[in-house]
């Protein structure tokens, strides 16, 4: 679970970063593309190894 927060901060500070470089109507487009990538990881670390076969106690019990 601190991976997924990991990753969403390490997004957020990116998207920070390039707040300074963008124009309001990049803004938009860019907060799109960071929320993906946040969907993606959560999909990356949480969805798809229940798929593999973890059950999501196993998981609860990797992640910690």
């Amino acid at each position: 679970m601190d991976l997924v927060i990991l990753v969403i901060l390490v997004n957020l500070v990116i998207l920070v970063i390039l707040v300074d470089l963008v124009d309001l109507v990049d803004l938009v487009e860019l907060v799109l593309l960071v929320s993906r990538l946040v969907l993606m990881s959560i999909y990356r670390y949480l969805l798809l190894p229940i798929y593999l076969g973890l059950k999501p106690t196993n998981l609860v019990l990797l992640m910690n």
